[in-house]
């Protein structure tokens, strides 16, 4: 850049003139600013809107099924020896469960090591748990117990092993992670540990059966159940057994709806609703057409009858499930939905869970349609836009460009301008020195 005189020959402010001339030439730089920054902004909005939607999408998929929108409790007489707990497909009623035998898992322990750094001897220990292939672990030579215990832990063999030592002996412990036995077969199917020694130093682990596997058996309404675990899911529809001790006395499990539980899940699923009715409004004066198109899409859904539902409750209207005049968004009348869960709860499931034409499935899929990370309207749309932003970008460098030419020849122009005056100042007192005195007073 040329040197700059700032006026110090023509008495003008070059510098703020430039600074002015210079100021004027990027305003339109700072319009195209405002313009992309708005154009970020709505991107910005969009995702946020995106995340309503998607939350909402989330408390849909819950409702697909019958157990993701009903609930039960499930009480215990006993519950030191049996906890139990209700999805909301399971079945009410009353069951009497004796427990006579919980399921262990089958432990084998080696001989005595001095300590965890004891010699084992080299060869393989092939490990089976159930009916899984067997896994093989090489011993090699100069491995220690604990050596021995970690290579079992980090193999795949569904079995813990751990050193316990007594302060007179180091003892390798190996647990199946699984407890029982096949049913139907005999606890030495349990765990098959096969030990082939090769080296000629160190100890073998020589591991024998220190706890036996066993299945869990009980009775529910006095028929005769066995199972590998005391977590028994398969036995009641919709019901997890927790047994936790031998009892001889039956335990009762009373299975009931749970309509607080319901209450708060459509609770849950209105206050998504309603967010995501908000997010929409907000996003009209941006994303005009896509979010009016949204809106509407999901005011007809909740407010239109399903097909195949229970005929006295064909819409969320029928359930409590109020549209509100003028805000669009959802408000829950407990006490109809109170009504509806004593009188047919399986028909306010119907609603959401219809094959197709529920809501989950409906409404389900128009938020999809908005939201899919891939080819949704959302995504398609903030794709043009930031193509808009990097137009804008584009734009404002070709500008800032032009503004520094600009710049760069008013200061050249002003220099010129300055030196020029310069020499004429100069050239002057030179004049007016070289005429006579005499011509000069004259």
């Amino acid at each position: 850049m040329a040197v700059q005189f700032g006026g110090l020959v023509s008495g003008l402010d070059t510098n703020n003139m430039i600074s002015q001339l210079v100021k004027l030439e990027r305003q339109p730089i700072n319009r195209l600013r405002t313009r992309q920054r708005a154009v970020e902004t709505e991107i910005s909005n969009l995702g946020k809107l995106s995340s309503k939607m998607k939350d909402l999408a989330t408390k849909l998929e819950d409702f697909s099924e019958t157990a993701g929108i009903l609930a039960n409790s499930a009480t215990s007489s006993n519950e030191d020896a049996l906890g139990a707990t209700a999805s909301g497909d399971a079945s009410s009623g009353i069951y009497k469960v004796v427990i006579d035998k919980l399921a262990q898992a089958e432990k084998n322990r080696s001989q005595a090591f001095g300590d965890s750094l004891g010699q084992v001897t080299a060869g393989t220990l092939d490990i089976a748990v159930f009916d899984e292939d067997p896994v093989s672990i090489t011993i090699e030579e100069g491995d220690t117990l604990a050596d021995v215990r970690d290579k079992i832990n980090a193999s795949d063999a569904s079995v813990g092993a751990s050193i316990i030592d007594t302060g007179s002996g180091a003892y390798l412990s190996v647990t199946a992670q699984k407890s029982g036995h096949t049913v139907g077969g005999t606890p030495s199917d349990a765990v098959v540990i096969t030990e082939t020694y090769t080296g000629t130093t160190g100890a073998q682990l020589g591991l024998t059966e220190t706890q036996t596997a066993s299945n869990a058996q009980f009775s529910v309404d006095g028929l005769a159940v066995e199972r590998t675990t005391n977590q028994v899911t398969d036995v009641l529809q919709g019901v997890t057994l927790d047994l936790k001790a031998e009892s001889t006395d039956p335990i009762e499990i009373a299975v009931a709806p749970d309509p607080e539980k319901v209450m708060e899940k459509l609770e849950a699923f209105t206050e998504a609703y309603n967010a995501t009715v908000d997010a929409l409004k907000s996003a009209q004066e941006e994303s005009g057409a896509l979010a009016r198109g949204a809106l509407s899409e999901l005011s007809t859904l909740v407010s239109s009858a399903v097909t195949g539902a229970a005929s006295d409750f064909v819409n969320l209207s029928s359930i409590g499930l109020e549209t509100q005049w003028g805000t669009g968004k959802l408000e829950l009348d407990k006490s109809k939905l109170e009504e509806v869960l004593a009188q047919d709860p399986s028909a306010l499931a119907k609603l959401f869970t219809t094959t197709d034409t529920g809501l989950s499935a409906t409404m389900g899929s128009a938020l999809e349609r908005y939201t899919d990370g891939y080819e949704g309207i959302i995504k398609t749309t903030q794709d043009g836009l930031r193509d808009r932003v990097d137009r804008f970008e584009n734009q404002i460098e070709d500008r800032e460009r032009a503004v520094q030419a600009y710049e760069d020849r008013m200061v050249r122009q002003f220099t010129r301008l300055e030196t020029l005056m310069n020499e004429m100042n100069a050239e002057s007192a030179r004049f007016a020195s070289a005429m006579p005195m005499g011509m000069m007073m004259g």
